[in-house]
């Protein structure tokens, strides 16, 4: 591969996948150094597996990172594919179906069937109400973009004084960065009307002529379409609809695949992993696991992911812990409902619809942290959230994390009780 044709984007990208970190700051000819050398290492490391050391709090020494990244995601990979292809289709999809980034309405230019690692589209509250900072969303390799309404840019563009993160967003609007912004015009969610909106587009679209904006548009005919900001081109996007008045929307003909929602995506391929593990790792305590698997196959899968779990840490707490606190696994050893207190059988994955992958805290709470020991970002798709559950049983959680429903159930009883 001739690297010195790849954009800076896509050179990072293929940094990640070698396990190469801290690497955004550098310009295109020290990541092609930087890669050539790593791949000459990862091809002696194939031949010799050498110990690696975590330390009290779950981080891996800082020499020791990239190489123990590179091994264990490979080693990983093999464990799962032993298990899976195992599996009848049915419980397959459901597995591959953890990394389908989901598609809506409620972003511009969504994507449909694509990687969960793929690029992303994160609202401009989100970033504010989670704090993330640049260096932060930097590491998102994929390509990150920040959608900001126009009346909220209008605010920061007439601001006196602006702070890092809105002065670069202000730099960075329909910019090839890692980090791009573009303007929206959107119907707001809860309100069937749309006047707000086409006074906004009035004047977005003055603004547009004197900045020299276009709308946003993909390029055709290109190689890894949905990674990095080079792959698309503009600067706003509006669809505006209410009432009995014309649609206006920014693209003509079919809308473009672009971004993907920050709902339910995972920054890397280890992450993506891992919550597999996580789940492969429940989905092996069903009571009745001997229908399908060999029990001494089942007590070896069992210990090579418990290994690996208990040495792989999100923020400072091992994904094995993470699991034994959603307390889905009985005190016999047995895959439950966490809601409904009732054995998951394995024949309850193979019926469309039965099972859910459920989460402690839920989707609708827009939550993003930052893991400090992977340094990427996490949603809601992440170890230690995701648990399977029956469909009954999420649709009486709603909104609640397993601990709430309990306390509100309990709550419940005793108002019960003191009333009758």
């Amino acid at each position: 591969m001739d690297l010195t044709k790849l954009s800076k984007t896509e050179l990072l990208v293929k940094c990640e996948e070698l396990g190469i970190q801290k690497c955004t700051s550098k310009n295109k000819a020290e990541l092609i150094e930087l890669i050539n050398k790593n791949a000459n290492i990862t091809v002696q490391n194939e031949l010799i597996i050498e110990s690696c050391h975590v330390d009290a709090d779950g981080d891996l020494d800082e020499d020791d990172e990239d190489e123990h990244s590179n091994h264990d995601t490979k080693h990983l990979r093999e464990i799962l594919s032993n298990i899976i292809k195992k599996f009848p289709s049915e419980i397959k999809t459901k597995i591959d179906n953890i990394n389908k980034a989901s598609v809506t309405s409620a972003i511009p230019c969504t994507t449909k069937r694509v990687s969960q690692n793929s690029r992303l589209y994160v609202p401009y509250s989100l970033v504010r109400k989670n704090n993330l900072t640049l260096e932060q969303l930097n590491t998102h390799l994929k390509g990150v973009c920040i959608g900001i309404p126009y009346d909220v840019y209008e605010e920061i563009r007439d601001k006196a004084h602006r702070d890092e993160l809105d002065e670069y967003f202000m730099q960075n609007i329909g910019s090839n960065n890692i980090i791009s912004c573009i303007i929206i015009i959107m119907k707001t969610e809860g309100y069937s009307g749309s006047g707000e909106q086409r006074k906004q587009l009035a004047r977005l679209t003055e603004e547009a002529k004197k900045q020299n904006w276009s709308p946003v548009t993909r390029k055709e005919n290109i190689k890894n379409k949905n990674s990095g900001n080079d792959k698309w081109d503009g600067h706003y996007y509006y669809n505006i609809c209410g009432g009995e008045q014309e649609c206006l929307k920014s693209w003509t003909g079919k809308e473009p695949q672009i971004f993907t929602t920050n709902k339910n995506f995972m920054s890397s391929e280890k992450i993506i992993l891992d919550n597999k593990a996580c789940l492969i790792y429940s989905l092996l305590h069903v009571h009745d696991i001997s229908s399908m698997f060999k029990l001494e196959d089942v007590s070896k899968y069992l210990k090579e992911l418990e290994e690996y779990l208990k040495q792989t840490f999100y923020n400072g707490t091992s994904c094995f812990e993470l699991i034994m606190k959603l307390r889905t696994i009985s005190k016999d050893g047995q895959l439950v409902s966490p809601i409904l207190c009732k054995k998951i059988s394995i024949e309850d994955f193979r019926v469309v619809n039965q099972l859910n992958i459920s989460h402690n805290e839920a989707v609708c709470k827009n939550k993003i942290y930052f893991c400090e020991n992977n340094k990427k970002m996490l949603s809601d798709y992440r170890p230690g959230n995701l648990f399977w559950d029956f469909h009954s049983a999420n649709m009486r959680q709603q909104d609640e994390t397993i601990e709430e429903y309990w306390i509100s159930y309990e709550q419940a009883s005793k108002l019960r009780d003191s009333i009758y």
